[in-house]
C-alpha cells in the first residue's frame, strides 16, 4: 500500500506533467494560423482546439494539485511544484524543438536537486 505522502508526491509529479502539456498546448494555440480573416485575435483563439485542450489540462492540474495538498504539507508541495519548469523545458525540447542551453540545463539540474532534497525529507 502506498503512503499518503508518497501518493501526494506522485500527484505533484502528475500535476507538473499535466501543466507542462497545458503550456505546450498554449504555445500551439498561440502559433496557429487564423481560421478566417473575419476573426479577430480573441475570436481566433476561442475557435482554437489547442486552447481548449490547454484549459482542460489546467483544470485537471488544479484538481491534481488540490488532492496533492490534502496529502502533503504546503511547505513541501509548493517547492516541488517547480518541477513544472523541468517538465516544460523537456516537453518544449521534444515537441517544439526548442534549444536548451547549458545554463538552462544547469538550472534544471539545480531544480531537480532541490526537489530531491525536499522529497526525501517529506
Amino acid at each position: 500500500m502506498i503512503s499518503g505522502t508518497a501518493f501526494g508526491l506522485l500527484l505533484v509529479l502528475a500535476a507538473a506533467l499535466v501543466e507542462g502539456l497545458a503550456q505546450i498546448f498554449m504555445k500551439y494555440a498561440a502559433s496557429a494560423p487564423a481560421a478566417s480573416p473575419l476573426f479577430h485575435q480573441v475570436g481566433r483563439l476561442a475557435a482554437n482546439a489547442w486552447l481548449w485542450l490547454a484549459l482542460a489540462c489546467f483544470a485537471a492540474e488544479m484538481c491534481l494539485w488540490t488532492i496533492a495538498l490534502h496529502h502533503l504539507k504546503v511547505s513541501v508541495a509548493f517547492p516541488l511544484g517547480s518541477l513544472c519548469f523541468v517538465v516544460v523545458a523537456a516537453l518544449s525540447r521534444v515537441f517544439l524543438h526548442e534549444r536548451i542551453g547549458r545554463t538552462r540545463w544547469l538550472g534544471i539540474l539545480l531544480i531537480l536537486t532541490g526537489c530531491m532534497f525536499i522529497g526525501f525529507a517529506a
